[in-house]
């Protein structure tokens, strides 16, 4: 039976992306389908948040020859800070001390997903469709096609293997008949960037706090990138805080080891639940990244496990 792609990977985001970098050097003949442009200031998958990029992710993407693209916009974290307010004492890594040269690294996911794309339209066996969204899958003992929505218009293609890559309210998860257990954390990551008065000096903090884990992570210019949780129903107040006000919450929730805060970003939210899928794996069906696990962002490993899982079925292929 002859079909129109060995591999359809819905979800163009940072998963679904590596998936098909991964295979860009393959004989295998890849579409990828993504409802919103990279481009788009709307793209929740490459928006102006700063992930944490483990070691071993950098090297992942260094092996598929992304790094050096992504690099010029990352930041070192040299140091880990956590520590727990209104509570003495502190745990401290360092890199040097464990001989590597990095314990991770900071990236906005902008920056990520323009690594991932020019990567993916200079592929000769990979098709981009965007905007693009699928509208119904059908599965059989040879074949998994989908119906393509481009530009209104309908389309059926037709591969051998359907990858469900697109996030934690996967449809093509809904589709494929897979049931996800979720559990409401009942709290919203707020995230934006703040200068503080002192260097960062490369350091990722995290501190324990009464409403959530607050993170302050090393980005450039000396800015940090700032996670802070807090309950679902106060996450609005925030949002709508004067600057100066949220900035005096920060510092005292943080503390002064960094000095004040000043020139806060722009404030986004972000509504935090676990999700896990009951199936990751079908006949002619994979489901990946967070549309198969979703997990709070304290341990930053979202993305992390993601690269892992494309890399792992890559090899697989």
């Amino acid at each position: 039976m002859s079909h129109d792609f060995d591999i359809i990977i819905v979800g163009g985001g940072a998963v679904g992306a590596a998936l098909a970098c991964a295979l860009k050097n393959s004989k295998l003949k890849i579409a990828v389908i993504e409802a919103v442009s990279p481009k788009a200031d709307i793209q929740p998958s490459y928006d102006d948040r700063g992930l944490s990029i483990s070691l071993s992710s950098k090297n992942i993407l260094d092996n598929l020859g992304l790094w050096q693209n992504i690099s010029p916009h990352s930041n070192p974290i040299k140091h880990i800070h956590v520590s727990d307010q209104h509570h003495f004492g502190f745990v401290r890594m360092d890199a040097e001390s464990m001989n590597v040269s990095a314990l991770g690294y900071i990236v906005l996911a902008r920056e990520l997903g323009k690594a991932f794309m020019q990567t993916i339209e200079a592929a000769e066996n990979i098709s981009f469709f965007c905007p693009a969204s699928v509208t119904a899958v059908e599965i059989s003992a040879l074949s998994a096609s989908v119906t393509v929505n481009i530009d209104g218009v309908d389309k059926i293609i037709s591969s051998k293997l359907l990858v469900a890559a697109d996030g934690a309210e996967s449809r093509t998860r809904d589709m494929l008949g897979i049931k996800a257990s979720v559990e409401d954390y009942q709290q919203v990551a707020i995230v934006s960037n703040v200068l503080p008065q002192r260097p960062h000096l490369n350091t990722a903090y995290e501190r324990f706090t009464e409403t959530g884990p607050l993170a302050l992570l090393p980005h450039s210019q000396q800015r940090c990138v700032l996670v802070f949780t807090v309950a679902a129903n106060e996450a609005e107040k925030y949002l709508q805080m004067d600057e100066q006000g949220f900035l005096d919450v920060l510092l005292e929730r943080f503390g002064r080891r960094l000095g004040k805060f000043s020139n806060l970003g722009q404030r986004k939210s972000y509504p935090l639940k676990m999700m896990q899928a009951e199936e990751q794996v079908k006949p002619r069906a994979v489901i990946l990244g967070n549309a198969a696990h979703a997990v709070h962002p304290n341990g930053a490993q979202g993305f992390n496990l993601g690269l892992r899982d494309a890399v792992a079925l890559a090899e697989v292929l």
